[in-house]
C-alpha cells in the first residue's frame, strides 16, 4: 500500500508540475558582458528541474542539488553549492507566492498591481542578493530580475507555459 501510495504522489507532482520556456540572461559586473541562456524549467511540490538549450541540467529536488552539463554529473564545493540553492530555493519561493513564507525571508514593496520590489530581511539571504524585481500578469510569474551583492544580475523572463 505505501508503494503505491509514493507512485501516485510522485505521478501526480509529475502530471501537475508546471512547465514553462524562458530566457535566462545574466549580467556579469566583472567581465561587462551578457550570457544569454535558453530552456525549460518545470516546478513541483519538492523542488524544480531547469534544462538548459546548452546540454546544463539542473535537478533540485528535496534540498538535494544535481547539475548534468551533457549527461556528466557536475561536482561543486560547499560554497558554489550553498549559492546556487539559495538561488533555487529563492526562485521556488517567488514561484509559489506563498505571502506568509515570502515575508518571513522579505520585505515586499508592491510597485504596481503587477510589479513588486523585494529586499532580503535574512541575512543568510542579504549575503548574496541586494534586490528583486517580480512581474506578474495574471497571478503568474513573467519575470524576476535579481540584483545580487557582487553587482552580477539575473533576468528570468518567462516565454510560455509548456502545456
Amino acid at each position: 500500500m505505501k508503494k503505491i501510495l509514493i507512485l501516485f504522489l510522485t505521478l501526480t507532482t509529475i502530471v501537475f508540475a508546471n512547465k514553462y520556456n524562458f530566457t535566462e540572461i545574466r549580467y556579469s559586473d566583472a567581465l561587462d558582458k551578457n550570457l544569454t541562456l535558453h530552456g525549460k524549467i518545470s516546478f513541483n511540490d519538492f523542488g524544480l528541474k531547469i534544462n538548459y538549450k546548452n546540454g546544463k541540467n539542473i535537478i533540485y529536488d528535496n534540498g538535494e542539488l544535481k547539475i548534468f552539463k551533457k549527461g556528466k554529473s557536475i561536482k561543486l564545493n560547499n560554497r558554489q553549492k550553498t549559492g546556487i540553492i539559495g538561488y533555487l530555493d529563492t526562485i521556488m519561493l517567488l514561484y509559489m507566492g506563498d505571502k506568509s513564507l515570502l515575508k518571513e525571508s522579505f520585505k515586499v514593496y508592491k510597485k504596481s498591481p503587477k510589479i513588486f520590489y523585494i529586499t532580503p530581511k535574512k541575512d543568510s539571504i542579504k549575503n548574496f542578493i541586494n534586490s528583486i524585481y517580480l512581474q506578474k500578469k495574471d497571478k503568474k510569474i513573467k519575470k524576476i530580475t535579481i540584483n545580487l551583492k557582487n553587482k552580477d544580475i539575473i533576468t528570468i523572463r518567462i516565454d510560455n507555459e509548456i502545456h
